[in-house]
């Protein structure tokens, strides 16, 4: 393998994206490179907060050495994202394409749509011999619908067909307008043209369907003709006429210019001009009418849609049996179906788990659930991602290209989806997208429950556990000590002092003084144990496999730190109590145990009085 090329491409599950996705993938696998694809819900066109979690995805290639990146700038709106990437590019040394919208220091690829559209009326002129023909255009002032009529005029015009601009209709690329500008045009011309020529796929299916509504057949009463050749034109009845860009030499192109990029002295950034394809289709006439594939064509929508519906259904039921779950692990524990399902060859799901764990901090990702097809096995593992890697190498060596979906929640972004992908297979794409949705609520609710629970279970103003927190937490911690069979101290402490600290300092430094000696309880305790405030000035605290003597000491010592740098009039001062006690007896004899601590800690509370720091 050559190395690995980045393709930037938003919406992946609309129609249409996923061809240009194939034709590249095949060549950039025959000149040896293995494709990533870096694909968001949407096209970011709102620059606000909430895109701000989604767009992280296209960061993660600045994790991982690529080759080159083609950037589908059209598509993507965020023309701030777009500088950034082909700049990093610039740094790397390695060569940045777009599509469809040129940009500064890229290989811009442009296809030449007025050509091809014009190439489209000139068919039906010279093979069709229309003359009247009317116009479908998109949006009003739009630069891809001015590029369209200039280049129907200038078709009419070559042939010595009079351009009338009453006979351009706007249908704004869309199903709804489209079709009260059909109902438009024929309220305002009497005699049927002789063929309506429609600036893309949709509009053109629209048109037919109104055609046919009014009794009108095509293309024996009209010709009508669309542009792009969606999956879409090719399954309606009849097959659309149209054409689509050279996607295949484009393709070509880039692979030529990364095989030499490195060899050529002097880089040429620039723009490439590439035509369109004209597809032949029942619409205009060219194929035989009576290929009609209905049978077909609902026996294929029936099965789609059944299989829709079963992964819809097996979706929604992972949602409901998982809202309001705060552990993240279960809810990927009960996945290994759904992502067999989507994803045979292989599929990973990636979490910052900083969200959904209060005691990390880095906000490194880790692999918290994958499905290997060659490996046959599933693991929830919660294990760290390598350096320098986004996905698995059993995952990114498959025969596939690879896709990035972002999880995220507004400007949150809990990590991503990388699956193995078959760019043909747009159904399965669709039910990846779908699968992102609904882990997107799953996550955000499993966030929400986590820190309502913290909240429910923790004390606010030292962050350690309250009365509640600690008998839930005490009890799975004497438990597991119970089975290893290990000993445990139950510490009960408690300040001196915090009156005069009020009466004298004011309640802010009481409340300091209160997280300050929190502090100091927690230290000592460690991992091993659990502390929680019991009380306005009242600790207590379960430590597995620690003696009385060396939490006392290791607690002093820790005071007198803190007095030493703390910077305050006053000093801290905590009596505490200790009880030693098997976790075995623990488990039946926990109160008991808490009162023996209690009553050592008033003891040494007697013995030692506050004295404040002069």
């Amino acid at each position: 393998m050559k190395g690995t090329i980045g393709i930037f491409i938003p919406t992946m599950h609309r129609t249409g994206r996923h061809r240009y996705i194939r034709y590249l993938s095949d060549e950039l696998a025959s000149a040896g490179y293995k494709t990533f694809c870096f694909s968001s819900y949407s096209d970011l066109f709102w620059h606000d907060v909430s895109k701000k979690g989604e767009s992280m995805v296209y960061d993660l290639y600045r994790r991982i050495e690529l080759s080159g990146v083609v950037l589908y700038s059209e598509l993507i709106k965020d023309n701030e994202l777009c500088s950034s990437i082909i700049s990093e590019c610039e740094k790397r040394n390695i060569p940045a394409f777009t599509v469809e919208r040129p940009m500064d220091g890229a290989y811009n690829i442009i296809y030449d749509h007025g050509k091809s559209f014009g190439k489209i009326v000139d068919h039906i002129i010279e093979k069709h011999g229309a003359r009247n023909i009317f116009m479908m255009s998109g949006m009003r002032g739009n630069s891809f619908s001015l590029e369209r009529n200039q280049a129907y005029r200038d078709s009419l015009e070559k042939h010595g067909i009079e351009y009338d601009e009453t006979k351009i209709y706007y249908g704004d690329f869309w199903d709804l307008p489209t079709r009260s500008a059909t109902a438009q045009m024929f309220s305002e011309h009497k005699a049927l043209p002789d063929a309506i020529v429609c600036a893309n796929d949709v509009m053109a299916i629209t048109v037919c369907l109104v055609l046919s509504e009014r009794g009108i057949r095509v293309p024996e009463d009209i010709i009508v003709t669309g542009f792009d050749g969606t999956e879409r034109a090719k399954a309606f009845f009849p097959t659309i006429a149209g054409s689509v860009p050279d996607y295949k030499s484009s393709c070509r192109y880039i692979c030529n210019v990364l095989e030499s990029y490195h060899e050529a002295e002097h880089k040429h950034p620039g723009n490439m001009h590439f035509g369109g394809i004209f597809i032949e289709g029942q619409s205009c006439g060219c194929d035989d009418i009576k290929k009609q594939l209905t049978g077909v064509l609902f026996a294929e929508l029936y099965e789609q849609s059944i299989s829709q519906k079963l992964i819809r259904y097996e979706n929604d039921n992972l949602m409901l049996s998982n809202i309001g779950n705060g552990d993240v692990r279960k809810l990927f524990a009960n996945m290994e179906n759904t992502l067999r399902t989507l994803a045979p060859d292989g599929i990973e799901i990636y979490l910052d788990p900083h969200y959904f764990d209060a005691s990390v901090n880095d906000g490194g990702f880790v692999l918290a659930a994958s499905v290997i097809a060659k490996q046959q096995r599933f693991s929830v593992s919660f294990s760290p991602i390598r350096h320098g890697e986004i996905c698995s190498q059993a995952l990114s060596g498959t025969d596939q290209p690879v896709i990035f979906l972002p999880l995220f929640a507004a400007e949150k972004n809990y990590g991503y989806l990388a699956a193995s992908f078959d760019p043909d297979d747009l159904l399965r794409i669709e039910k990846l997208y779908d699968l992102v949705i609904h882990l997107n609520i799953l996550l955000s609710s499993c966030e929400t429950t986590i820190k309502l629970n913290f909240q429910y279970e923790h004390d606010h103003l030292t962050g350690l556990l309250n009365r509640y927190g600690f008998y839930r937490r005490a009890g799975e911690l004497i438990s597991d000590a119970a089975e290893k069979g290990l000993d445990i101290i139950i510490v009960s402490a408690d300040m001196n002092g915090l009156k005069y600290i009020n009466d004298t300092f004011g309640h802010k430094e009481g409340d300091y003084a209160i997280t300050l000696a929190a502090k100091i309880i927690e230290k000592v305790t460690g991992r091993q144990g659990i502390c929680a405030r019991f009380g306005g000035d009242e600790y207590l605290a379960v430590v597995v496999s620690m003696t009385e003597d060396e939490f006392i000491r290791s607690a002093r010592s820790e005071i007198e730190h803190i007095n030493r740098i703390s910077g305050k009039p006053y000093g801290i001062s905590v009596s505490i109590g200790v009880e030693s006690s098997s976790a075995c007896d623990a488990m039946d004899n926990l109160e008991e145990i808490i009162n023996a601590a209690d009553k050592k800690m008033f003891m040494f509370k007697a013995q030692s009085p506050h004295k404040r720091r002069d």
